[in-house]
């Protein structure tokens, strides 16, 4: 309930704000990541979004990892997904 704007973003918290400007997509792609389980509920259908529309992607060790901070090359490279799909 607080917006601490000094604090640092988790990627499912990224993934969740990008995941609302984008329209509501019916064909999924169903997420494959030995993290899953680490994904929060309200996170988890905009990781599914992003996912299919191609904007992020997971580790070379098939994770997610939601719950660790964006880089910001992270941010950067969902930034230019985002403008290229």
């Amino acid at each position: 309930g607080k917006f601490k704007p000094n604090e640092p973003l988790t990627r499912a918290q990224a993934v969740t704000i990008i995941g609302r400007t984008l329209p509501e997509e019916e064909d999924v792609l169903e997420i494959e990541a030995n993290d899953i389980n680490d994904i929060p509920d309200w996170a988890y259908s905009h990781f599914e979004k992003l996912i299919t529309y191609d904007i992020i992607h997971g580790y070379e060790d098939n994770t997610l990892r939601p719950n660790k901070n964006v880089t910001r090359a992270e941010a950067a490279a969902i930034i230019y997904n985002m403008i290229k799909n």
